[in-house]
């Protein structure tokens, strides 16, 4: 094809697309006439459609991620939100303890939780519970998610706890007790009493040698949760386990004591699982009036929107002069609109990124954390944009290639689920970013949209399509 005939035919198209995305009309109905170019025989035409949607309860995401979530935290407008942890210890793998002739002793045993941001109100007081588990030990390889039974690990029972502390985000204290950690994380500390220090140092001394295999057969883990307080929920980075003990040895013809200590860090070597709660949801979603969708991280309410698939078609080729045409849909637009809040919740800011993902690959999204690449079937990539207070996904790509599908029901209805959304990336040494992973978020984060039955701007699907 020459340049100028490949002008031709992309004037009309770039012409419609400056009128579509230019036009002040908000309303959900026909926005324009077709633009019929007779001598290149394109023909371009624009509709909005709506699109409809409603407050889902997420069953679950996946248990196991980079941020450990840990608090609670209660919201006038987004209801509650509760995250505890099960927690798995590595062991120090090639430590060499000293030998029975020095006489090691032990002398603490601590656990520090590290965090380095936290959500909500830093001087509110939560109470740290802290359980020995006693159930099912933990699979590495089996997949868990966030809305895990706690009993089939640990019965939470006063004979297993392990011991309790009241914490706030806010640590005066915020350097380590250890060289090796950084001194501008902060921690929250609990120390165990003597009987359980003697016996977790028994374990050691026993097994100077131990594997983490070995050792996790005799101290399954520990369930971490909070007991009251509903203003606070921190972000862990890292937790561990510090036995201190000394030994003593001759020196010159002198007892010469030395202290240290041994870490059993929750590392990537072993498992670390989130549960998120969210008591009184079923009520909230029921307050809700219809032309308002909630979303809401973690695990809490993922809206579900539905694309008129059949209607698109079918408007479509009723406006075609042939079914035998080659059609492309140039844009198909779905801006999902936030309302600002009536009431004041200081702390709750909306989630960077959504995806919305198939209904029908939802669970696969949960099981694989592939990133985005453009040309996905079932899942479209929308980004915030503080200017329009809005979220933009483009599904022409998507709906192009249904179209051309023969095997695809023309009678469907496209589900798809707004998905909060952390995004990892890449960095190469030359400075180019690419996206390494798409995961459900697990930090708190919340807004309102409005839905297609919102008299002020109700969700809807601009699209520009055309036929040559």
């Amino acid at each position: 094809m020459t340049n100028s005939k490949l002008h031709k035919r992309l004037l009309p198209i770039l012409l419609a697309l400056v009128a579509l995305l230019g036009s002040c009309n908000d309303t959900f109905t026909e926005i324009g006439p077709s633009i019929r170019p007779g001598e290149d025989d394109i023909e371009v035409f624009s509709d909005t459609f709506l699109i409809d949607g409603e407050n889902w309860m997420v069953p679950a995401i996946s248990a196991q991620a980079d941020t450990m979530v840990l608090g609670c935290f209660a919201s006038p407008i987004y209801g509650m939100t509760k995250a505890d942890l099960l927690v798995q210890l590595a062991a120090p793998e090639g430590y060499v303890f000293p030998d029975a002739s020095f006489n090691p002793q032990p002398d603490s045993l601590a656990l520090l939780l590290f965090y380095n941001t936290y959500f909500g109100d830093p001087y509110s007081p939560l109470q740290l519970s802290i359980y020995q588990m006693n159930g099912e030990a933990i699979n590495y390889t089996s997949a868990y998610y966030s809305n895990l039974n706690v009993k089939q690990f640990c019965d939470s029972t006063n004979d297993l706890l392990l011991g309790n502390r009241a914490f706030t985000a806010i640590d005066l204290n915020r350097r380590s007790p250890l060289a090796e950690d950084s001194a501008e994380t902060p921690y929250m500390r609990y120390r165990f009493s003597e009987e359980q220090t003697q016996n977790f140092f028994d374990i050691i001394r026993n097994n100077p040698s131990i594997t983490t295999k070995e050792f996790l057969n005799q101290f399954k883990g520990m369930f971490i949760t909070t007991s009251y307080g509903s203003s606070t929920v921190v972000y862990l980075n890292q937790i561990t386990l510090y036995l201190y003990y000394h030994y003593t040895y001759r020196r010159e013809g002198h007892d010469t004591i030395v202290k240290t200590s041994i870490a059993f860090p929750a590392n990537h070597e072993v498992r670390q699982l989130n549960r998120f709660m969210h008591p009184g949801r079923q009520n909230l979603v029921e307050s809700i009036p219809d032309s308002i969708l909630y979303i809401k991280s973690a695990a809490g309410l993922y809206p579900k929107i539905r694309i008129p698939f059949n209607r698109i078609r079918e408007k479509m080729l009723s406006q075609f002069d042939t079914a035998d045409k080659v059609f492309n849909i140039s844009a198909a637009e779905v801006k999902v609109e936030c309302i600002k809040n009536e009431y004041t919740d200081e702390y709750t800011l909306e989630p960077a990124a959504l995806m919305a993902v198939s209904s029908s690959s939802f669970d696969d999204f949960l099981r694989h954390s592939k990133a985005p690449t453009g040309y996905e079937k079932d899942r479209v990539l929308g980004t915030f944009s503080a200017s329009t207070n809005s979220y933009t996904f483009d599904f022409a790509s998507l709906m192009t290639k249904a179209l051309r599908d023969k095997t695809i029901n023309p009678d469907s209805v496209f589900e798809f689920v707004l998905v909060p959304l952390n995004m990892e990336y890449q960095y190469s040494t030359s400075g180019a970013v690419t996206a390494a992973s798409a995961k459900p978020l697990v930090k708190m984060a919340a807004t309102r949209v409005r839905s297609s039955k919102n008299t002020k701007s109700p969700l809807r699907m601009k699209i520009l399509y055309e036929a040559y």
